[in-house]
Formats: structure tokens, sequence, C-alpha cells
């Protein structure tokens, strides 16, 4: 078979495959053969159909196939042979293709539209400088979650309609000119009624049933943006692109008497801690909302530099070639017009992926296996404060030195392929990030967990 390419553009080039019969004709030949063998046609015994008879029946669909399945198997090895780092998967090339016609042709050119991964030229040095927060656990937010928890583990007695101090298990989602908003927030959670400071929206609240819906402006609902994150279940940076049309469902309506600061109260927020005071509750609980706002201010600032970057390099994308991919492979789900659309933020999206590829060949960054078990094996030792009896740093001797149940659970979250996606993402993540403070200048800043939601959102 020949193979050629064409370049078109500046990101794209065009594949020229010439098929004749010496590429397909065995393959046909066997497989018409084999359906010879496998044959059952009234008035000839199994495998006995004469060989004319197969061909005159399934020689077209049978070369058509093997035509089909020579060309893909070759594609693909023509373009790993070559290099070529394409985007998206080729196409058909509309205009130099032409109806074949297999009965009256044996020899076949197929063209196929290729896009290509641009080149990727970024510097990460001391001359890049990017923000970044160091959340600090005030008092209030301290004491605002303190109370939530109290609440959560209070007496609870069910209601019948909302009355203030009511907490109320809720259904969130984001609707988009009326209707629910294809990829948008959807998030169930509780929130105390106490947390409802705007009065219009507060007496929209008070008196509904199990199972009302009401639309609700998240804006209003909750005024502090931290709250805001909070029971919406969304990351901070995401504020910015929140809007204000959200459908409501009252699930269920407790009313709360909240649990009393004491020994039983804190096992249950934290067990197995053994807290005996409310100080020392509270320096716990501080540690963990610290923690937590740890992890967020790291997210901001790969976000940040995920931006910068993307801005920095600049990189060229065969934009018209993947509007067309993206189109053809979810011809049932967007329009041309949708997709023009969206293009833009796919665009900035796909510079992203290419750019953190580079940057991870670049600095040999890795993560294999048992990085994911031992990640599995370090939250189960946090979550239930089980220690670490040795460190080992030989990974076949592992099991002799945790405990087996959670080796167990180790080995079930290995079998949940989208757990096990999310870890490979969250350690590459946190690569990334050390990667970015080893590089660049960090400007950093000290603010209140309320600033920094205020920030993300601007």
């Amino acid at each position: 078979m020949k193979i050629t390419k064409e370049t078109t553009e500046n990101l794209t080039a065009t594949i020229c495959m010439e098929v004749t019969p010496d590429d397909y004709t065995e393959n046909v030949s066997k497989a018409l053969k084999d359906l010879q063998r496998k044959a059952n046609i009234p008035g000839f015994r199994p495998g006995k159909v004469p060989a004319g008879m197969i061909r005159k029946m399934y020689g077209k669909a049978v070369t058509a196939e093997e035509v089909n399945k020579l060309i893909s198997g070759k594609l693909s090895k023509y373009l790993e042979e070559e290099n070529l780092n394409t985007l998206g998967h080729p196409l058909g090339n509309p205009d130099k293709n032409k109806t074949i016609d297999f009965d009256l042709q044996d020899s076949f050119s197929f063209f196929f539209d290729i896009g290509l991964s641009p080149e990727v030229k970024v510097e990460l040095d001391q001359n890049v400088e990017i923000p970044y927060y160091a959340i600090e656990v005030d008092d209030k937010t301290l004491e605002n979650y303190i109370a939530e928890q109290r609440q959560r583990h209070g007496k609870y007695a069910d209601g019948e309609s909302v009355v203030a101090n009511d907490m109320i298990h809720y259904e969130i989602s984001e609707f988009e000119n009326g209707n629910p908003k294809e990829g948008g927030i959807h998030h169930q959670s509780y929130f105390s009624t106490e947390k409802v400071q705007d009065k219009e929206q507060l007496n929209q609240l008070l008196g509904q049933m199990k199972g009302s819906k009401l639309m609700v402006d998240p804006a209003k609902l909750f005024t502090d943006p931290a709250d805001r994150t909070r029971y919406l279940g969304v990351k901070a940076e995401r504020m910015e692109s929140i809007g204000n049309e959200f459908e409501l469902t009252v699930l269920d309506i407790l009313h709360v008497e909240p649990a009393e600061m004491n020994e039983a109260f804190f096992e249950t927020v934290f067990p197995g801690s053994n807290i005996l005071t409310a100080e020392d509750f509270r320096l716990k609980v501080k540690a963990q909302l610290e923690s937590s706002f740890r992890i967020e201010a790291e997210q901001a600032f790969l976000s940040a530099c995920q931006k910068d970057t993307v801005k920095r390099a600049n990189l060229p994308l065969p934009d018209e070639f993947l509007k067309r991919w993206l189109l053809e492979s979810n011809e049932d789900k967007f329009s041309q017009e949708q997709v023009d659309a969206q293009y833009p933020l796919y665009a900035d999206s796909l510079r992203w992926q290419i750019i953190e590829n580079h940057l991870l060949k670049a600095n040999e960054i890795k993560i294999d296996e048992d990085d994911v078990k031992e990640y599995v094996r370090g939250w189960m030792r946090n979550r239930f404060n089980v220690p670490v009896q040795d460190q080992v740093q030989d990974h076949d001797q592992v099991h002799e030195h945790h405990p087996p149940d959670i080796e167990l659970i180790v080995d079930r979250v290995m079998e949940d392929k989208e757990q096990v996606k999310k870890i490979y993402d969250e350690l590459y993540d946190k690569r990334l990030i050390q990667l970015f403070k080893d590089k660049i200048t960090l400007k950093e800043e000290q603010l209140g967990y309320e600033a920094f939601v205020k920030k993300m959102a601007q």
C-alpha cells in the first residue's frame, strides 16, 4: 500500500492511501473460506456450499469489510511510525473521496484529513509571578463551621413545613433560559435557614413543604460567598461563571436542636481522636479547615498557572479542523452554532492539555499504580487515625506493614476505574503544583476565606 502525506495548512495535512488487490486479496480469500466452512444453506451440507456461490453472495460485503479493516490498521500504524502527534481523529476528506463500487473497482484511493498538535515553547522561571493565597481560619469562619456541625449532629424531628432555624435537605440544579443547563451544577446537601440573610429569599422558603420546587438566586440565597461555594458544591474559582437561575427542591425538612459541646459530640465529628475539651475540639476543627482551605488555595494557584501558561504559550490550533471534528463526533448532540459558541473554551482547555503533557514529559513526572495505592492508604490512615507501623520503601512488602482491612479497601478501590482515574488526576495536579512552585515566583498573600472566595469570583 502506498501512503503519502500532503501538508494543507500550518497544522493540517491530508493522508492519501492507495489500495491495490495485492493489499487485501489474501485476507478476503481467508474470510470467504471461513464463511464457506460455516455456511448453512438449504440444499447443501454444512461446509459444502460451492466457493463460487459464497463469493457471489458475500464477496462484495467481505471485500468492503476487509478493506475497511486494512485502512484503519494501516492508518493508525502510519501515524505512529511517522510520529505524527494528531488532535482529534482523522476525518474522511469529503472533496477527494469518491463513491466506491466494489463490483467495478479493485483499486481504491482514500483521503483523510488530520489535525496536528503544535510545538510547545514555554518557559517556567523566576520571571513568572503568580498569586498564591494563604487562607487564614478566622474566628467567624471557625464558629460558623462548629455551629453547622452542631446543627448537623443535633436532635432531629421531621417537619411538615419550613419554619425559622430548620435544616433543609435540598437538591439544587442550575438552569438556563428556563430549562436545566446541560453540564450545569447539580448538588444535594443540607443548609439551615439561619444561613439565609436575604429577607425575600427567606420568606420564599418559610412555609414550603417537602417536595416543593422554587427558583432561587444563589447570590441572594447565600450572601456569604464562602457559603455559596459550599452549598452549591463547587470550587471557589468556578464562581465567576455561575448564573442566577437555579431550581431548589425541598427533599426533607428537619427541626433541629443543636448538639451539646461534649465528648460524645466531639467523638461523632472526629471518631477515634479522643478529644475531651471544647478548646481541643476547636483546635482540631481549625486544623481541618486549614487543610481544606490549603487544598482550595492550591487548586486556585494551579488554575492561575494554567491560565497564565496558556496565555504566554499562545499555541496555534487547527481551528477549522477541530470544529469539524467536534461536530462530526457529536452530530446528534451539537449544532454548528453550538460548536462555534463553545469552541473558545474548548480550545483553551485543549491548549492546556497539550502544555500539561509537554511539562509532564519534559520534567519526567510519572504516576504509577503504587503511587495510587499509597494515596488510598494515606487517606485511610488519616480518616480513621490508623498509625503507620513502619516506614516502608519496598512496595512488595507493604502488606506486612498495614492492617489487612486497609489493604482490602485498597484492592477494592483499584477495581473502580473511575475512582482510580480521579486519583491519578489529583496526583498529577499535585506534582504540577509543586513544579510551578519550584520554577516560578509566588506572590504570597494572606487573607480570610470570605475574601478568598470574593477574589475567585472577580
